[in-house]
């Protein structure tokens, strides 16, 4: 059933008749208009009153016309010189730069490295306080690059670049069919300041477009100029408006029904607070929520502060709340919603049994939630949404010189998300995958990301532009969103029913290594924080089950299902044992065969950044078999057709695989270069638990008894050995050998297919 937002809280937009006919939903057509502008409006008068309601006649704006960058929807130029951009502020060095042969580029600025402007000295290489904007914008440009960048003259000068900025700002695929059409129409250019030598190195201005992810690039222009109505930087206010929310969600609600659409299951023993009346209740099915995703405070360590039982049992919430919690609130009623989901409050803390019923219904409750709010900024829940309540928001660089203007398109929000305090929390994971509609509170700004698009208030993103001709989802070659994706992936859809049996595969092993990462209060809660995620691939076209994490499709035969398993088993650790800082850590009540098992981030070697349709991966192991408690011997078979979310971590934790070892005489190991090589090949070794270093490894493989090496299986001509740890008369897994030399054929050297096969139990 399609709810309604209440009539005061609908956007009013004037359309204008399309340019060109876009008949067809391929993702290379003809886009609508290269001059659509984005559909938002005006904010409401009284941030704080959502009674109060905006006059609709105020917002209405034609689309046809052309606009100035400082007179956006977003904010006045008032406004952007309230921020800090007054002429007078700006330094006599920075009058120097010419800035009108900036301005004079215009869309002809189309090379991947840009063009020089002039020489800049070696001033930007040290931050130093100013209240000059343009050295503030120009100091945030700067990038001295890798360690290992090679070209770089540190004793000459620097050299200021203007770089196109639909090029820097990576939102649409280069090699996308309109790419050139966009950029043939944006005139805006980026300053940046490089080192000398580096002006035409193509491997440093990959990091520095990074770079410009992480840290935003500035526009300039002449005020006099329109600007275009596509990827042009606009004026973010210094409050949360929550019109342009509003207009994203009523885009998403009305043409994404497919992907966007909410779960047929009710959460049992579901509990709502009502944000008018602060009680909390029953939820019924009809009701309508917004689910809140947040880091807890520093205190609560087992029970929710202020007493989550207290306000149970007294049917209202406390009178103080953290100010994320009472901030999530005002957002909910300027949204237009009544009801707010918030863990700490709808769950009760103190009753084990409810509490673990809830947590195993976690991904409907933020599944069937219109809408997630996700409090990415601040360590945790004391730090509040800037710009809603007491939290201000981080102002926007901004300069004005003579008539030149330049605006910051201030950071990426994924690049924000990534590195927020939030996204290293492992119970955030599966609340923002399994959202539908997500909108994300930073420090400068509100990012919406839904299953279908993604939009962000520093940058105009026309959303009919960059939707396929039936608006159900944004063309594949714009930038996808940031949830449920390993950062390596940075276009393509993400619809697990539209996907092959191998890409649900990939997708699968993506969450994980995503997942792997992030920090748990609790080693108990290694798969239960992701119980939402697993029961998500239980239900795609391609379903998939595991078994204590490790993926494998239900619908092929034995043979194929168990390529799949061991292939799952080739995990390694990102960081191995002899890494001082972040070396693995093994959780109790979890094999050591699962990344589970393991406090640390693993990585799939095959399948990052895999564009194969196929699982090629062969199997070494002869037999795959499991031991229960009571010691009976299980074949994968018998529990491979019967395990779910529910039954995965009561399935039996010894593996039985019956493989061929190889001999120790194959190993070598050069302690001054750290390379390993396996019959003169070099090879990689992740371990992760082991001796005091490499060398002692070493040593105690050629002496035998402690370690094992076994082929789990080959990958064309990759090639992938555990590594186990004898501990009497059962073993742990340890480690992953790998051999990528793609010429290399293991066969030549050892036919493995013929050496005598050793069974281990693994647990």
């Amino acid at each position: 059933m399609e709810i309604p937002f209440p009539n005061h809280l609908l956007p009013v937009v004037s359309l204008t008749r399309n340019l060109v006919q876009d008949d067809s939903d391929a993702d290379d057509a003809l886009p609508t208009s290269l001059a659509v502008a984005q559909n938002s409006w005006t904010a409401v008068s009284d941030l704080l009153s959502p009674s109060v309601s905006p006059n609709p006649t105020s917002s209405t704006y034609t689309l046809a016309r052309k606009r100035k960058l400082d007179q956006t929807e977003h904010g006045s130029e008032d406004d952007l010189r309230s921020r800090g951009a007054s002429q007078s502020n700006i330094c006599n060095k920075c009058r120097q730069i010419d800035l009108n042969k900036v301005i004079g580029l215009g869309p002809k600025n189309q090379g991947i490295m840009g063009i020089d402007i002039q020489k800049v000295g070696r001033r930007f290489r040290q931050r130093i306080p100013t209240d000059c904007p343009l050295c503030q914008i120009l100091f945030d440009s700067y990038f001295f690059g890798s360690a290992d960048t090679k070209g770089r003259r540190e004793d000459g000068d620097d050299v200021l670049i203007a770089l196109n900025f639909l090029g820097a700002i990576n939102v649409i695929e280069p090699n996308a069919p309109r790419f050139k059409n966009y950029q043939e129409a944006n005139p805006l250019q980026c300053l940046v300041v490089v080192p000398s030598g580096l002006e035409y190195n193509l491997q440093y201005w990959g990091d520095l477009r990074s770079h410009l992810q992480e840290h935003g690039c500035s526009v300039f222009y002449h005020e006099h100029d329109p600007m275009p109505e596509v990827f042009a930087v606009q004026n973010v206010p210094s409050r949360f408006d929550s019109s342009v929310v509003v207009s994203w969600l009523q885009y998403c609600r009305r043409n994404h029904k497919k992907l966007c659409s909410k779960s047929r299951t009710f959460v049992d023993g579901l509990k709502l607070i009502d944000c008018e009346s602060l009680a909390i209740k029953s939820a019924n099915p009809k009701d309508v929520y917004v689910a809140l995703s947040y880091v807890w405070g520093p205190s609560d360590r087992n029970n929710a502060p202020g007493g989550a039982g207290d306000a149970i049992e007294n049917g209202r919430l406390p009178q103080v709340l953290p100010a994320v919690l009472s901030d999530a609130i005002k957002v909910t009623k300027l949204l237009g919603f009544r009801y707010l989901w918030i863990d700490k409050f709808c769950i009760d803390q103190a009753d084990q049994t409810q509490k673990h019923d809830q947590i195993k219904q976690m991904g409907f409750v933020y599944e069937n939630a219109e809408l997630a709010i996700i409090a990415a900024a601040g360590l945790d829940e004391n730090y509040g949404l800037p710009g809603v309540g007491a939290t201000p928001r981080k102002a926007q660089n901004a300069a004005e010189i003579g008539n030149i203007r330049a605006l910051s398109s201030m950071r990426h929000p994924h690049s924000f998300i990534r590195s927020s305090k939030w996204s290293t929390r492992g119970w955030t994971f599966q609340e923002a995958m399994l959202s539908r509609r997500r909108l994300v509170f930073t420090d400068e700004q509100v990012y919406f990301e839904c299953n279908a698009m993604n939009c962000y208030e520093s940058v105009t993103i026309p959303l009919n532009e960059l939707h396929i001709k039936s608006k159900s989802k944004q063309r594949s070659w714009f930038r996808a969103g940031v949830f449920g994706r390993n950062g390596k992936e940075t276009f393509g859809g993400v619809d697990l029913n539209t996907q092959t049996l191998y890409r649900v595969f990939v997708r699968y092993l993506a969450a994980i290594d995503e997942y792997s990462g992030r920090e748990l209060r609790y080693d108990l809660d290694s798969l239960d924080a992701l119980i939402g995620v697993t029961r998500k691939f239980e239900e795609v076209r391609h379903p998939y089950l595991h078994i204590w994490g490790i993926p494998y499709p239900s619908s092929l035969g034995f043979r194929e299902v168990c390529n799949y398993l061991v292939d799952g088993l080739s995990w390694v650790h990102t960081r191995d044992c002899w890494d001082s800082t972040a070396a693995p850590r093994r959780r109790a009540g979890f094999p050591s065969w699962s990344w589970a098992g393991w406090a640390g981030k693993v990585s799939f070697p095959l399948h990052t950044g895999s564009g194969d349709d196929k699982l090629w991966f062969d199997s070494a192991i002869q037999a795959v078999t499991f031991e229960d408690e009571s010691g009976r011997i299980l074949g994968f078979a018998q529990i491979a057709g019967r395990i779910s979310v529910e039954t995965s971590q009561s399935s039996p934790q010894v593996l039985i695989l019956k493989a061929p070892i190889l001999p120790s005489s194959a190993f070598s190991y050069d302690p001054e270069t750290n390379q390993w090589t396996i019959f003169n090949e070099p090879a990689q070794l992740n371990l992760s638990q082991g001796p005091t270093s490499p060398s002692d490894f070493y040593r105690e493989l050629q002496q035998g008894g402690r370690w094992q090496c076994i082929l789990t299986g080959t990958w064309l001509r990759s090639t992938f050995i555990m590594v186990l740890q004898s501990r009497g008369s059962i073993m742990s897994r340890a480690g992953i050998f790998q051999i990528t030399t793609p010429t290399w054929d293991l066969r030549k050297v050892w036919d493995y297919d013929t050496v005598k096969k050793t069974t281990f139990r693994i647990d």
